[in-house]
């Protein structure tokens, strides 16, 4: 059985923004894993570019705060 500290380190959520234009992918740990970005969004306007990652993230860290309050919850209180 794997220890809650092993599998917050490897769960692996994803949140996206601009259509799957940028893609952040964040652990259980609430830490940043991986970031994609479409080339296609990579241009001169870099301030777009800075708001479809940064929602990207938020995306992502929201999903994991709602995986892991169900999953971890009943053994947090135990």
């Amino acid at each position: 059985m794997m220890t809650i500290q092993a599998e917050l380190e490897t769960a692996k959520i994803e949140g996206s923004s601009g259509g799957g234009a940028v893609k952040a992918t964040v652990t259980g740990k609430m830490r940043v894993d991986s970031i994609t970005i479409d080339p296609e969004v990579v241009s001169e306007d870099v301030d777009l570019l800075q708001d479809l990652i940064t929602a990207a993230i938020n995306e992502a860290l929201d999903k994991a705060k709602k995986w892991l309050l169900p999953e971890w919850a009943p053994s947090l209180v135990a």
